[in-house]
């Protein structure tokens, strides 16, 4: 059964008469590698079996195209599972999948300065090899112009996470990187990069005079007008008070009585959040604070629920619900855009999400089940689970009733679960394949707990 956690295509099990069976957890085809050498493709709709196995002894091999599993039959039992994820290699960046606090080097030599400049640049990040060469990478999909500290000029188009340039060892002096969002100089002195200037060319670049005040605000207005402020103010800033949702709540009872007394949040955010948003074009949490306030508590749910039982269940829970400030997604993200612009807002990975940067700053993370609704059915909610759990440093709590006989594990529960974009699927689930955690037994422990439990202490 662990094992079987670990795989997001196959289920691997032992029948009663002591057969080993394999079954199919999504459509899919595999390819069989036996321990004899011999191999065979099998097209298989899911929860099908796969293949059966008693007396043939030994390791097993099972290809998707999500993953390549190896694992050990013995006769009785599977042992010695071995998953690898071809998303995670093939099509995914690493440097997507890791957070970017996390893209520090131990002892090769990297030093605080240049953590400290990679920062300040947006495009590229300056580090160093083991041997003491300096080395660019570039931090998203660009083309960047080089000058060298000898005065020879060249451009290179690069992907996100990949190397620019390295081997400067000799090559010592003020280099200078030109992308069509910055320019950025910097020294290199032979073993280290020292005097980083970033000059944006979006919002930096110098007036021809000082403007006076109309001119600034004229200048101002104009960049607000090319850059949503929901790219402006921090993710972790997109929150809203126990008050402010409660406020939301009275709304609610006001907007639908006499037509459906207990809407489910699609409902809500359809007939109430999208026509009060769409002329600011921001999340209902900016609308209410512009400058956004910063969240103390991420917020985990599905949907599907009672949003007058999600609300009341989050205010019976907090005796300081009025003032505690929460990352809710139907409240932080504008749900006025186009799928192509949240897509743009989310980021290219799940790490880099607007979800990520909350997770990582709340001190809280608050997990709200619902009777209408599994909450891990859904494939961002187990992400979420993983991601706190990864690289969270905060309370993990418990509240709400799951529904009746609710499933811990299979169906379409943690890894099975699913959500409306085929290219999130793919990446959630690369994204919790990285971390290393067995996300369907984190599931299965906060199906369990009882409402009020705290799984993990700060």
């Amino acid at each position: 059964t662990a094992m079987a956690q670990q795989s997001a295509d196959l289920k691997f099990s032992v029948r009663g008469d002591g057969d080993g069976e394999v079954h199919a957890r999504r459509d899919l085809t595999v390819k069989v590698t036996r321990p004899d050498g011999h191999t065979f493709e099998n097209t298989k709709k899911a929860g099908v079996l796969v293949t059966w196995m008693r007396s043939l002894i030994g390791p097993y091999k099972f290809e998707t195209d999500q993953e390549t599993v190896q694992i050990t039959w013995t006769g009785n039992a599977w042992t010695e599972l071995d998953v690898k994820s071809k998303v995670v290699k093939s099509k995914i960046s690493m440097m997507k999948l890791i957070p970017a606090n996390r893209w520090g080097q131990v002892g090769v030599g990297c030093c605080c300065t240049s953590t400290a400049m990679a920062q300040q640049s947006s495009d590229l990040k300056f580090s160093f090899a083991g041997n003491g060469d300096g080395m660019i990478y570039v931090l998203r999909d660009l083309t960047v112009k080089i000058t060298y500290a000898n005065g020879f000029t060249e451009e290179r188009t690069r992907k996100a996470g990949d190397l620019v340039i390295a081997g400067l060892r000799l090559i010592i002096g003020l280099w200078k990187f030109e992308t069509d969002a910055e320019v950025v100089q910097i020294n290199w002195n032979g073993s280290q990069w020292t005097g980083l200037d970033v000059k944006s060319k979006a919002v930096l670049a110098p007036p021809a005079q000082l403007p006076q005040d109309s001119q600034r605000k004229a200048q101002v207005q104009q960049v607000k007008s090319k850059i949503s402020m929901m790219k402006l103010i921090p993710a972790n800033r997109w929150g809203i008070t126990g008050k402010q949702l409660m406020a939301l709540a009275d709304q609610v009872v006001q907007k639908f009585t006499g037509r459906d007394e207990n809407p489910n949040v699609y409902e809500v955010v359809d007939k109430l959040i999208k026509p009060l948003c769409k002329e600011s074009g921001v999340s209902y949490a900016l609308l209410l604070n512009p400058k956004g306030i910063k969240c103390s508590t991420f917020v985990t749910h599905a949907w599907f629920e009672s949003f007058l039982a999600f609300v009341d269940d989050i205010r019976d829970h907090y005796p300081d619900f009025e003032t505690r400030v929460f990352w809710i997604c139907f409240t932080a993200n504008p749900q006025t855009w186009s799928p192509a612009e949240l897509s743009d807002l989310l980021g290219p990975s799940a790490l880099q999400s607007p979800f990520a940067i909350a997770i990582q700053q709340c001190d809280t993370f608050l997990i709200v089940r619902n009777r209408s609704k599994n909450l891990y059915s859904r494939l961002w909610c187990v992400a979420e689970l993983v991601l706190v759990n990864a690289y969270g440093d905060c309370v993990v709590e418990v509240i709400g009733n799951m529904p009746p006989r609710a499933q811990e594990r299979g169906g379409d529960i943690g890894l099975n679960a699913t959500c409306s974009s085929p290219e999130d699927v793919e990446m959630l689930r690369a994204t919790i394949e990285v971390t290393g955690l067995d996300a369907n037994s984190l599931v299965a422990e906060a199906i369990r707990a009882r409402p009020g439990t705290v799984l993990r202490s700060a």
